[in-house]
């Protein structure tokens, strides 16, 4: 009960997963007030669950604190958490975290009747876990399941759940920010609100004002290290549409699917204001294509690198992490439409998306730059600060370039300078300039030289690394 799972370490603050005791009292959050609210939450109590889970001791890997095995000990503790039921038959909705490497399983009611659960199953890399009640026939009071996609900031909501072992706490509050990015899966879709979540309220049902859930409580933020570990008014929960479609993809499994995700075949990167400027984007919405696997779906429409995605079907996607949670979330095989912003304008492009190939492991993985390491003086200043070459076979040989590899290598980048700060390292290819194949450091430079006399303020690049491809923006006005 006195465990704290630290998720990510912040600048000055530090993410915890809401399943230990914190240190001191918690903040006080920001509620809201109905001459109804006790009447809908007397509704909802019937619904929600205390889950206390027993495990043996575990053994942890010294860098990370991750959990590796566990020992059998004659001593085995508790650990807590919160729940939901969501079928009239038993199964309940909680937290990865909470319900992983359990060996038994209770779940206590606000009217104190307490059953044995069993685990059923948990999500890959969203934190979803499923237990189901075990050995009884009743009829459980399901929630009704809200929809997250209609949620606005300013939104109230309820949150109830087992904070620090306190059974069936309720506490108000409102949306804060939709769409919040923790870094802990390459889809972080997270609801942020002020309704006190505390360590022990993981896996709870959030509710809104109409008493459906609308997310999975999760995360909180709390202070630097030192002080109050315990809720700031920062709270975290998975919206409940990653949720629905989470528990949908475990029940065909268990049912013996062969369940893949869907797939499009390009590696995509989130734009930044610079390369919106530079497309003429009226902002930093979309995701531009960096590369397109040989075969895929995105390569049969005739998607091109350079190509920014903005919507999906009509709804809008405006980051990577959007676009894959509507890619993965698509049935295998269904042909969709994608916005597509290229030359200036935009197009509605229909891609058939194809079932993940088996190479491909869960998430997607999305390559990231290389860390800049710049050997050559500022005084010797070239193109935005790096000096070009053509591919010859020694450079080939020197940095490993495919044999296929075509574009102006990269030779030294200069210290401070545009290239080393946007992390672009020697051995780095240039492929593009916007759409213009390159094939020699002039190309290069002929193609921005047009940039210039068209003043345009910035010019993109198709950078290619051992890591992957992604674009870079540079400055020009």
């Amino acid at each position: 009960m006195n465990v704290t799972a630290v998720r990510a370490a912040l600048a000055s603050v530090a993410l915890v997963v809401a399943t230990a005791l914190p240190t001191s009292p918690p903040a006080v959050a920001a509620g809201w007030a109905s001459d109804e609210l006790p009447d809908l939450v007397a509704k909802l109590l019937p619904s929600c669950v205390n889950i206390t889970v027993w495990r043996y001791a575990e053994v942890q890997m010294p860098a990370d604190g991750s959990v590796t095995t566990q020992t059998a000990m004659p001593s085995k503790k508790e650990f807590f958490g919160s729940g939901f039921i969501a079928t009239t038959d038993g199964y309940v909705i909680s937290n990865k975290h909470v319900v992983r490497n359990g060996i038994s399983y209770t779940v206590t009611f606000a009217d104190g009747r307490v059953y044995p659960a069993d685990f059923v199953a948990q999500a890959e890399a969203y934190d979803i876990g499923v237990l189901k009640i075990r050995g009884s026939n009743e009829t459980w009071p399901a929630v009704k399941l809200g929809d997250s996609d209609t949620l606005r900031r300013g939104d109230p909501v309820i949150a109830i759940g087992n904070p620090l072992g306190f059974q069936s706490t309720v506490t108000t509050g409102i949306i804060s920010a939709l769409n919040r990015d923790e870094g802990l899966t390459e889809f972080d879709d997270y609801i942020q609100t002020d309704a006190a979540i505390n360590q022990g309220n993981s896996g709870g049902p959030l509710f809104n004002a109409k008493g459906e859930v609308i997310a999975v409580n999760s995360a909180l933020q709390t202070a630097t290290e030192g002080e109050s570990n315990g809720n700031i008014g920062i709270g975290l929960a998975i919206p409940i549409n990653d949720a629905k479609f989470t528990v949908l993809a475990l029940k065909a499994r268990l049912e013996g699917e062969n369940w893949r995700p869907a797939y499009l075949g390009a590696g995509i990167l989130s734009i930044s204001p610079e390369l919106a400027a530079a497309y003429g984007l009226a902002g930093p919405w979309g995701s531009i294509i960096a590369s397109i696997r040989d075969g895929g779906p995105a390569a049969l429409a005739k998607l091109r690198t350079g190509d920014i995605i903005t919507t999906l079907n009509g709804k809008s996607a405006p980051d990577t992490r959007a676009l894959l949670r509507e890619i993965i979330q698509t049935k295998a095989g269904s042909t969709v439409k994608l916005g597509v912003w290229r030359d200036g304008k935009l197009e509605s492009i229909p891609v058939t998306l194809t079932e993940l190939p088996a190479d491909y492991s869960l998430p997607t993985f999305l390559a990231g730059g290389a860390v800049a390491k710049p050997d050559i003086p500022a005084s010797a200043l070239a193109n935005f600060g790096m000096q070009m070459a053509a591919i010859t076979p020694e450079l080939r040989t020197k940095y490993k370039l495919n044999a296929g590899q075509q574009g102006a290598v990269v030779t030294a980048v200069t210290i401070g300078g545009d290239a080393a700060n946007q992390s672009i390292d020697a051995g780095m290819v240039i492929e593009k300039v916007r759409d213009a194949p390159v094939s020699a450091p002039e190309d290069v430079l002929k193609s921005v030289a047009s940039e210039r006399e068209q003043r345009r303020p910035f010019v993109p690049m198709l950078i290619s690394s051992a890591g992957g491809r992604r674009w870079v923006a540079f400055q020009l006005q």
